[in-house]
């Protein structure tokens, strides 16, 4: 049946003249994939529902179109974006703002270490360390000291509602300058722009490259070293990489670090 539809429409164009470009624009298409923070917010474009974020949303017409993001307890957000034949594929993030009326709500920090946390504090208050170090804690930043075998560990880390900031505690030279936060690729970036071959990590993503290793704070950005406070994980069979890397891959705006 759609090949009968569009056997006809190219009919009708030759009979009226159209050009063959013509007919190019009409099937030309192009793709949004649309990034939330925080995640599983209902997504629309040009009123039609699409799926909950993080979406993959294809098939779009070449032109301008409306993509909405919506979630209880939350501010929603409208972006005109434009799809074009020059740019058919873009990434779109919003991070959604908390509804006035909405009642507070907490997120996650989840703490990590290769070696045993001896001692652990956030914002100057002691942490029980008999559970895992999974706190709820109010949104916003927080200052995280720790010291782990021998090593005092500074941290700064920016906590997000209804999401789990996973931070990892190792000693690094500019331990108090740099925010070793981990966040999970399918967050961020397609499947297709990641390959995970054992511990080895190859990403393809926006114009960009970058490579490297499970465990290793040292990577390769668009062909040159770069060192990072976090090193990619996995965290229960997913891959976690750091959140500065996905700045660097143009993945992460820079006001959501």
């Amino acid at each position: 049946m759609v090949r009968l539809l569009f056997a006809a429409f190219a009919f009708l164009a030759l009979a009226l003249g159209l050009s063959s470009p013509a007919l190019a624009n009409a099937s030309a298409t192009g793709a949004i994939y649309l990034t939330t923070l925080p995640s599983g917010a209902d997504a629309w474009v040009d009123g039609a529902y699409v799926g909950r974020s993080p979406v993959l949303i294809d098939a779009l017409p070449v032109g301008k179109h409306i993509v909405t993001a919506a979630k209880t307890g939350w501010e929603s957000r409208e972006l005109g974006v434009s799809v074009t034949e020059r740019v058919a594929f873009q990434f779109v993030d919003f991070q959604l703002q908390r509804a006035a009326r909405a009642p507070r709500v907490s997120g996650r920090l989840a703490l990590r270490a290769s070696e045993r946390i001896e001692t652990l504090s956030v914002d100057g208050a002691a942490v029980n360390l008999s559970k895992p170090p999974i706190l709820d804690l109010e949104p916003g930043p927080h200052t995280i000291e720790a010291r782990v075998g021998n090593a005092k560990i500074v941290r700064h880390a920016v906590v997000y509602a209804e999401t789990t900031t996973n931070v990892i505690l190792r000693s690094t030279p500019e331990e108090d300058e740099r925010t070793a936060v981990l966040a999970p690729a399918a967050t961020y970036l397609p499947a297709s722009d990641v390959v995970l071959e054992g511990r080895r990590i190859a990403i393809r993503h926006n114009g960009h490259t970058a490579s490297g290793s499970i465990g290793d704070s040292t990577m390769r950005v668009d062909g040159a070293p770069a060192s990072f406070a976090a090193a990619p994980a996995l965290v229960e069979g997913k891959l976690y990489l750091p959140l500065e890397l996905y700045v660097r891959l143009g993945a992460v705006p820079q006001r959501a670090r």
